[in-house]
């Protein structure tokens, strides 16, 4: 029996979704497409920083979006990018509940928001 069981959320409990990049691609209006955005969002010092809690997310994203895109606040970007560009991995959360283990934990290097927001989707799909 195994005791205790760690997942990674990104890229294990959860998946980013295909379908969102077309769908920011086409709801706003990008100089370079979104993938450059993203891109440099993720590749930003800001960025990695606030993964160790030294910064907000959220104040790296209003910078680097400002060179990428009109109609859109950073506020309604991150927010929409929380709430829909990752999707549960449906597979591995019906899994979960067979598993004869002791305990399960969420672990995740991300920043504070995104990992909130990941964290709590997962636990709610959850099955049982």
């Amino acid at each position: 029996m195994i005791d205790t069981l760690l997942l990674d959320v990104e890229g294990v409990v959860q998946f980013p979704r295909a379908q969102f990049v077309a769908d920011i691609e086409r709801d706003y209006r990008w100089r370079a497409g979104y993938l450059a955005f993203e891109q440099e969002l993720l590749h930003d010092p800001g960025e990695a920083r606030a993964l160790v809690g030294d910064g907000d997310l959220l104040d790296v994203v209003a910078r680097v979006l400002a060179g990428h895109v009109t109609g859109v606040t950073p506020r309604q970007f991150l927010d929409r990018w929380l709430a829909e560009r990752i999707e549960p991995n449906h597979e591995l959360l019906d899994l979960l509940p067979r598993l004869n283990v002791t305990q399960i934990f969420l672990i995740t290097n991300q920043e504070v928001r995104r990992a909130a927001a990941g964290s709590d989707r997962s636990t709610r799909l959850a099955p049982g």
